[in-house]
């Protein structure tokens, strides 16, 4: 084929299609008999075609063996998500997983080709490559980083391009035409400075592969490339690979540095009109400080939030995750993908313009809101919230809970709780204006009842009750919670060997994979830049 196995398999391909060959996945070992095994599919129980297609499998199995190895068909959603078959076999949750491999194109995206693209390869053919032409080699190849084999297990010709309700006759029939077909999301590519990289990679300990935990959270499924900026030829490569091959650029260099690198916004979007350009910076694009260098600390105190959190009389407190950096890169996509949709109406990308400090003063709307109607500066309230009473933490014989009395409803059911069901009769506390007047006479009554009795103890009572409430927890309580696991946003890489958070949203049903952990330092260069070539 011209390529190494190995090179195939890890390089970028993309693979479109609406219907694919299916195939089996299964253990490399079979285990003694006799057996009853799973087998977890991604389509509904007895789909015509697909579905009963995996029954007549499973049938010819037990037949085979006689009955001693029986396997019993799950559809999807029964035992596990459509899209949850592959890690449902990799991690051992079932036996066997009948799907198509191009769904897997997340885990590699060379995983299409042994299922059907567009103009691609015929049953005959694909038959023919895997079974004589190396194909299946290939594919063992592929599925084993992942603990699993695969098998052919039948086979609906050459991926076509999709059903119409109108015949396609020529270029003018695709106008204004929506297709839904399986390929890849976006490839983020990182371009980093040669030698060290971004300097996120030295920020520890704690290390994984000789790089900072935190790195490796925030740049999971990205390439990497190194890019010497000081070097007039390799900022030329740069702006070729983004003429050539970019469709969204993002940049949070200093204001006026892309500029002078020939890699500025109105420059580039010039000669790529379709190009969406994302400018990411510290203070934003005009003002007196749009050229200062920011860090997300320096927004919080800046931009007021620091002024606000922890309690009166003690020193400032920083909110202890990075919200500004992760909060702007949140309002980025926003703008990409608003920008992204004009263009489709359009054909014409654009430039979008978002900052740290503009993400922080965002995030004090409603404190800004309060100053301006009533002219009060907001105070710090510390776990508690300034405009609801009672909404904060309080202390147990054995830690600290979190009670959100939100409503008059909510706090007349807490009374009855604490065993003060009075205190809705106290005019001090009849509505939430009354008790945020009188918060801390409320909370002066509340604390010491609070603290007689462990967290378990108001939790029970509170969850009887229907009153909102939650523990303090650290980091590990919050990995260990049968709510963070049943959920299983806690995802590993492949290659077993990294833990991060994945995204906090799912499609269908389904959360998006972790498909590689963060890359090494220039890993993708000679991938990346050998298609200038």
């Amino acid at each position: 084929m011209g390529q190494s196995r190995r090179n195939f398999l890890k390089k970028s391909l993309t693979a479109t299609g609406v219907f694919a060959a299916t195939q089996v996945h299964a253990p490399y070992v079979l285990a003694k008999k006799p057996q009853r095994w799973k087998m977890v599919t991604t389509w509904p129980k007895n789909f015509p075609g697909l579905g009963t297609g995996a029954n007549l499998l499973a049938k010819r199995i037990t037949d085979m063996s006689n009955g001693d190895l029986k396997v019993r068909v799950y559809g999807a959603g029964e035992l596990v998500p459509a899209m949850g078959v592959f890690d449902a076999v990799s991690r051992g949750t079932a036996q066997m997983g009948h799907g198509a491999s191009y769904y897997w194109q997340g885990k590699n995206p060379a995983s299409a080709f042994f299922a059907a693209v567009p103009f691609g390869l015929t049953a005959q053919e694909m038959n023919g490559w895997l079974h004589y032409g190396g194909g299946q080699a290939l594919w063992d190849d592929l599925y084993g980083e992942f603990g699993l084999k695969g098998f052919a297990a039948g086979n609906s010709g050459v991926q076509m391009g999709g059903w119409f309700r109108n015949e396609i006759k020529s270029l003018d029939d695709f106008k204004g035409l929506k297709m839904r077909m399986p390929g890849l999301g976006a490839e983020v590519i990182k371009v980093e400075k040669p030698g060290d990289g971004d300097d996120a990679r030295q920020w520890g300990p704690p290390f994984w592969h000789g790089t900072g935990a935190m790195f490796h959270a925030y740049n999971r499924d990205k390439k990497s490339i190194t890019v010497n900026l000081r070097d007039v030829n390799e900022c030329a490569r740069l702006r070729k690979l983004i003429i050539k091959s970019a469709d969204v650029v993002i940049q949070n260099m200093r204001p006026g540095k892309a500029e002078e690198l020939g890699l500025g916004p109105e420059e580039l979007v010039a000669e790529k009109p379709t190009l969406i350009y994302s400018n990411f910076g510290a203070f934003g694009s005009k003002g007196p400080y749009k050229d200062r260098p920011g860090y997300d600390p320096l927004m919080q105190a800046f931009g007021g939030i620091m002024s606000t959190t922890g309690e009166d009389g003690r020193p400032p407190v920083r909110v202890g995750t990075s919200i500004i950096d992760m909060g702007t890169g949140l309002w980025s996509v926003i703008g990409i993908v608003s920008a992204i949709r004009e263009r489709e109406l359009t054909n014409k990308g654009g430039i979008v313009d978002s900052s740290l400090y503009e993400t922080c003063v965002a995030w004090m709307t409603s404190h800004a809101a309060a100053y301006h109607a009533g002219g009060n500066i907001p105070g710090k309230f510390g776990s508690g919230i300034r405009s609801i009473v009672p909404y904060q933490a309080y202390e147990c014989n054995d830690g600290y809970l979190i009670i959100a009395g939100g409503n008059d409803n909510l706090f007349k059911r807490l009374c009855r709780v604490l065993g003060r069901p009075e205190w809705t009769d106290d005019e001090r506390f009849k509505s939430n204006p009354d008790r945020v007047t009188n918060r801390d006479a409320l909370n002066e009554m509340m604390i010491p009842i609070i603290k007689e009795q462990p967290r378990s103890h108001w939790q029970n009572a509170l969850d009887d009750a229907g009153v909102p409430n939650a523990p303090i927890q650290d980091t590990a309580e919050m990995d260990a919670h049968p709510q963070t696991q049943a959920l299983e946003i806690i995802q590993e890489s492949p290659d077993k060997s990294v833990k991060v958070i994945g995204l906090p949203l799912s499609f269908d049903g389904e959360r998006p994979p972790f498909r590689m952990r963060a890359p090494e330092l220039g890993q993708h260069n000679d991938e990346i830049f050998g298609e200038l070539d």
